[in-house]
């Protein structure tokens, strides 16, 4: 079985990955933005069935490229999993109230969490086969109101959904 998972170098997306390496995945394809600095990386070190493929889903060269190197090695994926998102990082932080909101943090995160998915599984789609499908993560914000603090504050909450490539 031939699995790509997007967002493999840590979180979710390297639990997954360690998941898909006890089934037995014939084939292991993983991206990160840096594969080689991620925690993946030395977790699940390139081998025989384990690809690492370099991947940032806010540069659309970078999914071309990710792209062009997949298709070099298969030409059918039996699983496709897609685990990018941020909640905060250096320049993302997450608000309490509206006033907080920045703009430019708030263009990033969703060009992180919205766009380079679909742009990543407009690219990778045509590799799925097609009575699998793909999965891809619907992200949206919740309100929660912290019990310590009373603050309400953004929380991304994923869905995973199934679509067809036809």
């Amino acid at each position: 079985m031939n699995i790509l998972i997007q967002g493999a170098g840590r979180g979710i997306g390297l639990a997954l990955a360690h998941r898909a390496v006890a089934a037995g995945a014939t084939q292991l394809f993983l991206t990160a933005r840096q594969p080689e600095t991620s925690p993946g990386f030395s977790d699940l070190p390139p081998g025989a069935n384990i690809h690492w493929i370099p991947l940032d889903n806010l540069q659309p060269d970078s999914i071309e490229k990710a792209g062009a190197q997949l298709c070099q090695q298969i030409d059918r994926l039996d699983r496709v999993i897609t685990c990018a998102g941020v909640l905060k990082d250096d320049s993302i932080k997450p608000e309490k109230r509206i006033a907080d909101i920045d703009a430019t943090a708030l263009l990033q995160a969703f060009q992180v969490n919205a766009t380079g998915p679909v742009l990543w599984q407009r690219r990778f789609g045509r590799y799925c086969a097609a009575s699998i499908g793909c999965i891809l993560p619907a992200f949206r914000r919740v309100s929660a109101r912290s019990p310590t603090t009373g603050w309400a504050a953004g929380m991304p909450i994923g869905q995973a959904r199934r679509h067809k490539i036809n």
